[in-house]
């Protein structure tokens, strides 16, 4: 087996690309362990990894509050701009019914 392999997709040499979406993200469990992967082995900022990299979608929103107080306070200095953009980023709903206004 050639241990040289080089990997030619943008998501692989650029961590900044990769997207995660988690649509039943419950208290975080996978997403949270996304956003440590990124955050430390691929080095991408706290922030920018929520910012750009993450959205988890759930109905049961005590469940996203706990996942919201996870990322928030693994923040180093945490203030309101973050708790918004923690907000913004997980999301109360229900992705498996479809609803036509």
């Amino acid at each position: 087996m050639n241990s040289s392999i080089q990997l030619q997709n943008p998501v692989y040499t650029n961590p900044e690309k990769i997207t995660i979406l988690d649509f039943g993200c419950g208290i975080g469990r996978f997403l949270f362990q996304a956003y440590e992967f990124l955050t430390k082995v691929k080095k991408i900022d706290k922030r920018k990894a929520i910012e750009n990299n993450l959205t988890g979608v759930d109905i049961d929103e005590i469940a996203l509050d706990i996942l919201k107080i996870k990322l928030f306070t693994s923040l180093e200095q945490p203030d309101l701009n973050d708790l918004e953009l923690i907000s913004n980023k997980i999301i109360k709903m229900n992705l498996l019914i479809f609803e036509n206004d």
